[in-house]
């Protein structure tokens, strides 16, 4: 019974993701310090901060729906893999 399903892969890939839009909001709010500091026009650095916090739930949300697929899909693998194994044998 393989444990690593495609659902948990995706939900991976969405994790991947949400972990680069932090990073992003790391390097907004860094860049935001130095223009402020600077008297820069910070209005970019300020709405890719902001924007940052807000869509980095998208993919927190799309890794919990497929994380659960994959728990799903590793206890259906498991009844069938019980019904197969325990069941055929009680046959009287």
């Amino acid at each position: 019974m393989k444990i690593i399903t495609s659902s948990l892969c995706i939900s991976f890939a969405f994790l991947i993701g949400q972990q680069l839009i932090v990073g992003l909001s790391t390097y907004f709010i860094a860049n935001l310090a130095i223009d402020i500091a600077k008297n820069d026009d910070f209005l970019l650095n300020l709405a890719g901060f902001v924007l940052s916090l807000i869509i980095v739930y998208i993919p927190a949300y799309f890794a919990t729906i497929y994380l659960e697929k994959s728990k799903f899909d590793l206890l259906n693998n498991y009844v069938q893999k019980f019904t197969t194994t325990f069941l055929a044998k009680l046959s009287c």
